[in-house]
């Protein structure tokens, strides 16, 4: 009864607003730790941004509802609301936890724009000392760290000798932060001691896409979560060459030979079949690494309206190099082919592509072979050494708690860098480590990994080898398409999907 009274005080709050900005620089001065919530405790409500129809998509898992969200709106460069455009990232701006029986935000250093809207939705715990900033009367709100946000920070669930968990926190964290959470002192080991992981060579820099926690009929009520590049590249090496990767859901896929080419189209081998066609990649052969928007297929010819390259030329052997400099930077487009096609060339034809986004703001195909990825030398290299980091993390996370490698479900995983030994890798598939539970209910991304039959989306392997290795959690799996509003930005559910749980 206690939890329900005091959650319905904190509904309560929410409620209301204030626009004094310099409230929520107040350090709580009450004596009670602040308890970070652990990753299974009970869901109460989830805060999820609008933008790009996330919110949406949430609202509509069984479990969850449009009742129990609390819609974040998105923000357009200039702070103005604009469902669609930025600001994604809920749980990166507030931690939800405890100071007794008192609901209480710990206020993250993140974005402006939300800190803004949090001042303002918050506004009673503001006023009582419960909206905490832990820099300590700084007035510059964010540090600017991409690891002080809260996908850095994490609270296992129970082990022996620590019944809120313990504290897993990116190694780099600021001082100010990683000393707040010493200080409280429930769920940290003797002298202060946190779980710290190197999230260095991450492009995000944030414990989430390293290990996350489900809940599984096992001694301890559950299992850990971990990326394995290892078992994505074997996946994608274990279909033919050809199969489409990133596709549209429900869309059909057709493959084959160019025999020749102008500078706006292809004649193929064979006839193509009739289709709703909408790109076309050459993926093997003359020209391969660019994607074109097709105009018009009729039997063995058809026309495109214009083309992106997203090939490397420093390195011919990485196409995945390349497609990580477009969407970093700009991913070039003509009117014609960059490199005209030929008799060596392989093309691959789809209804519908899922889209990444250049640094301009302009979408270009996200769709690729199965073979590009499997026989891209830089790709395979940087998995490696992504591997052997996630490993030692893996090993950190087990031993501090106490667990054994059983205890760890290894979900496949690609990343992509711009070098193998640069910071900044990240998730090319979309995480399915980067998950979020609410009670019973666990939201992943939906990979669009290769499909074993064209046009049957049931047969993803990527999808199958995830709800393979996921048969003894307790919970429901929905895997989401979260493309547009998480991935393509470089998140997952957890970072848009901030839970409020009871203690």
């Amino acid at each position: 009864m206690k939890s329900r009274v005091h959650f319905a005080a904190f509904q309560l709050a929410l409620a209301c607003c204030c626009s004094d900005p310099a409230a929520v620089l107040g350090q709580s001065e009450r004596n009670t730790p602040f308890v970070v919530p652990h990753a299974l405790a009970k869901s109460e409500k989830v805060y999820v941004c609008e933008r790009a129809g996330w919110a949406d998509v949430v609202a509509r898992v069984p479990g969850i509802g449009e009742a129990r969200i609390e819609r974040v709106p998105a923000f357009d460069r200039q702070g103005r609301p604009a469902a669609g455009l930025l600001s994604a990232w809920t749980t990166d701006e507030w931690l939800f936890g405890w100071l007794g029986s008192d609901t209480a935000v710990l206020r993250m250093p993140g974005d402006q724009r939300l800190a803004q809207w949090g001042r303002s939705h918050f506004a009673p715990l503001v006023e009582k000392g419960l909206y905490i900033n832990p820099f300590k009367g700084r007035q510059e709100e964010s540090s600017h760290s991409r690891f002080d946000a809260g996908g850095a920070i994490m609270a296992s669930p129970p082990i022996e000798g620590y019944p809120h968990g313990r504290l897993i926190v990116a190694r780099d964290t600021s001082d100010e932060i990683k000393d707040f959470l010493r200080g409280q002192g429930v769920q940290v080991a003797p002298e202060g001691k946190l779980i710290e992981l190197d999230t260095a060579w991450l492009k995000v820099g944030h414990v989430d896409e390293l290990v996350n926690f489900v809940p599984a009929s096992t001694p301890r009520g559950f299992l850990a979560v971990v990326p394995d590049p290892k078992a994505g590249l074997d996946l994608i090496r274990s279909v033919p060459p050809q199969r489409a990767i990133f596709y549209s859901a429900g869309s059909a896929e057709h493959t084959g030979a160019v025999v020749d080419s102008t500078i706006r189209g292809i004649e193929t081998a064979r006839p193509v079949p009739a289709g709703k066609w909408t790109f076309v990649r050459i993926w093997k052969g003359k020209g391969a690494g660019q994607v074109a928007k097709v105009r018009a297929v009729k039997g063995r010819h058809f026309t495109i309206d214009g083309a992106w390259d997203t090939r490397d030329f420093s390195d011919a052997r990485s196409a995945m190099l390349g497609l990580v400099r477009a969407i970093a930077g700009r991913c070039e487009t003509m009117p014609i082919w960059f490199d005209r096609p030929d008799k060596t060339s392989r093309f691959l034809l789809v209804e519908g592509s899922q889209m990444w986004i250049d640094s301009t703001g302009e979408e270009f195909p996200a769709i690729m072979a199965a073979g590009e990825m499997a026989g891209d030398n830089v790709l395979a290299r940087t998995n490696r050494i992504v591997a052997a980091r996630c490993l030692r993390a893996d090993d950190a996370v087990r031993q501090s708690l106490g667990i054994e490698a059983d205890d760890a479900i290894r979900l496949p995983a690609l990343f992509a860098s711009e070098g193998p030994q640069e910071a900044g890798a990240c998730p090319l598939l979309p995480s399915l480590v980067n998950l979020q539970t609410f009670n019973r209910e666990i939201v992943l991304l939906r990979p669009f990994g290769p499909r074993r039959a064209p046009a049957d989306d049931e047969s993803d392997v990527i999808l199958d080898a995830a709800r393979e290795a996921l048969t003894d959690v307790e919970g429901r799996l929905h895997f989401l398409n979260g493309w547009d509003a998480l991935h393509r930005n470089n998140g997952g559910p957890r970072c848009g999907m901030n839970v409020w749980r009871r203690r």
